[in-house]
């Protein structure tokens, strides 16, 4: 029985097997769920978990559905209404509905009957935007638990490996978010939501499932994303045969029919004959040997070379060195006087926050938006600034020798007394900033200046 007849006859919705398939270990290997022929054990599984899941009513008829169905339908409801029903965020839907050009301004606003229809239809195909920054209605305080959280964490465990006191206690708490739906995540690559679905489930990436939606954690959306490149490298080197021989595979790498089978026995992949794959297990075992090749062939990381001057005394300075901050959204946060080297924060939302004196030695901000937040008398020497939205930002009297702001849009920044020695601003834009009297040596501008 495939996909599309098991629904019919289970009276669900095609969410709803694709959260069965995640919960009970069936894969999705990106095939059409609907397509998907089912076994005689696989469907017995599933309604095994359709009947402990709360769900999925499946004494409802289907003439009771589609009369709540109608009935949802007909009723008029606004952005806000229509953001709490779905656990979407009222940004993405307010930029949604102006894209599309309807007259809604506010969502305290109507949305007529046809509008609504449009709307599920965007959120069905994972097609709602994503908002560009994240709204500040909460206020720095309460848009901060998760972060402080997290941070006192990292300090509390240097501080049982160290035996003295490093947490802080002027850390604010923070509320950020820690999880995104998974339909999102699809529209920034440009895939499909099953095709991650079968990537996260073939490498293991746990997934949280709600009755209405599909999230993955902010900390997996990264190893998600270099599974996700992989997958589109070795696109050309998959076969359109269904079953595929596991010596042409090896030869492709390099390496022995021996231990390509070796891999399929650790992964748990079926091997026809001790010769063959399906084509639908092929994906997986390239994926993996691509990306093993990868491991092999990466540079060794280099160590990072002593500093000239002094550090503060350890005791004054609070040490995040080395932690991910990626894709989080912060708000009046304090980290003035910290070590912070080798901190990720790409893709980031960074507002009113004070980097005051703090040490950010290769730091990395790609992708980053920033809002009124200062680095004053900061050490920032080889941090990466690429693609940067920088509006107030202020740098006065730091050091940034060597530091890259390749393609970034700087606006109302300041870099007076600022060390910008061999620093790169190519292909940059740069609004009503101001920088050193004399410009350092070996500084790159090829930006586009205007005052």
């Amino acid at each position: 029985m495939n996909g599309q007849t098991l629904l019919r006859s289970l009276s669900i919705s095609k969410a709803d097997l694709v959260r069965v398939c995640l919960q009970s270990g069936l894969p999705v290997f990106g095939l059409d769920i609907l397509r998907r022929e089912f076994t005689v054990t696989e469907l017995e599984i599933v309604r095994k978990e359709l009947d402990k899941s709360p769900s999925a009513n499946r004494n409802q008829t289907t003439k009771e559905r589609s009369k709540k169905q109608s009935a949802i339908k007909k009723k008029s409801q606004t952005p806000i209404e229509f953001a709490q029903e779905f656990e979407i965020d009222l940004e993405v839907i307010l930029q949604t509905v102006n894209a599309l050009g309807f007259n809604i301004r506010n969502g305290n606003y109507r949305l007529s009957h046809r509008q609504r229809i449009i709307l599920e239809e965007k959120l069905i195909k994972g097609e709602l935007l994503v908002a560009e920054s994240p709204t500040e209605t909460n206020g720095g305080v309460t848009q901060n638990i998760v972060i402080a959280n997290a941070l006192k964490e990292v300090l509390e465990r240097r501080e049982a490996v160290s035996g003295r006191s490093l947490v802080r206690e002027d850390l604010k708490p923070s509320k950020l978010a820690t999880a995104k739906r998974l339909s999102l995540v699809a529209k920034e690559f440009g895939l499909p939501v099953e095709q991650l679905l079968s990537l996260c489930s073939a490498f293991e990436i746990p997934l949280q499932s709600t009755r209405k939606t599909i999230k993955i954690e902010l900390r997996h959306i990264d190893e998600l994303q270099g599974l996700v490149q992989s997958f589109q490298a070795i696109q050309h080197l998959r076969s359109d045969e269904d079953v595929v021989r596991i010596s042409k595979i090896a030869r492709i790498f390099n390496v022995r029919a021996r231990d390509v089978r070796d891999l399929c026995e650790q992964k748990g992949i079926p091997v026809r004959s001790e010769r063959f794959l399906a084509n639908e297990h092929e994906f997986i075992v390239l994926m993996h040997l691509h990306l093993r090749r990868n491991e092999l062939e990466a540079p060794q990381p280099k160590e990072d070379a002593p500093t000239d001057e002094p550090l503060q005394t350890d005791m004054q300075l609070v040490d995040y060195s080395g932690i991910s901050l990626i894709r989080q959204h912060i708000v009046e946060y304090d980290f003035s006087n910290s070590l912070l080297r080798g901190v990720d924060f790409s893709h980031s939302s960074i507002t009113k926050v004070n980097f005051n004196n703090s040490h950010l030695e290769n730091s990395v901000f790609v992708r980053a938006i920033f809002r009124n937040t200062t680095f004053t008398s900061s050490r920032l020497n080889s941090s990466q600034f690429d693609y940067v939205v920088a509006d107030g930002v202020n740098f006065d009297n730091s050091t940034l020798t060597q530091s890259s702001f390749v393609r970034a849009k700087l606006r109302n920044c300041s870099f007076v007394g600022a060390d910008l020695t061999d620093c790169d601003f190519s292909d940059s834009t740069i609004e009503d900033c101001r920088f050193p009297d004399e410009f350092a040596k070996d500084t790159t501008w090829v930006a586009q200046l205007s005052n």
